[in-house]
């Protein structure tokens, strides 16, 4: 599988002296399940307050999480949010709080998604081969033993 990992750093505005911009977002790549999709997981802390965290693609449309996760520790917050994608291209993990903006972008290639599809048709005529021999085989041997 390949990946190609970029973060951005987009500060916009005078900054505010009561928040913390945390660190930029890591992608994390949590594995592939059996219809093909990719689980991917972002979290970024040190935060403060609590800052947005948001999937998109690579038309810039938001992408909704399979499961988001807030944590607070002292005077920080952390966020973490997983997504599970079943296409190739960029994705965006992007961390907003008022005129900061962290982004994470990954890339995956189509090949890994290729790879899935083609095991599920080969698995599949294997199946319908399989059925059909030992169908075959029932009559013959039905018909050989009629005899």
């Amino acid at each position: 599988m390949k990946f190609i990992c970029l973060t951005l750093l987009i500060i916009s505005g005078a900054a505010d002296s009561r928040s913390a911009v945390g660190r930029p977002p890591v992608i994390t790549v949590d594995g592939v399940d059996r219809p093909g999709g990719l689980h991917l997981q972002c979290e970024s802390e040190g935060w403060y307050p609590e800052p947005d965290l948001e999937w998109l693609d690579s038309e810039g449309v938001r992408l909704s999480s399979e499961t988001t996760e807030t944590h607070r520790n002292t005077d920080r917050f952390s966020v973490k949010h997983t997504i599970i994608v079943y296409h190739s291209g960029k994705i965006h993990c992007r961390v907003k709080l008022k005129h900061h903006m962290l982004e994470t972008l990954i890339i995956s290639s189509s090949s890994m998604f290729n790879l899935w599809r083609t095991a599920a048709i080969l698995f599949s005529v294997i199946v319908v081969i399989s059925g059909f021999a030992g169908i075959l085989l029932t009559v013959f041997l039905h018909k050989y033993r009629g005899i």
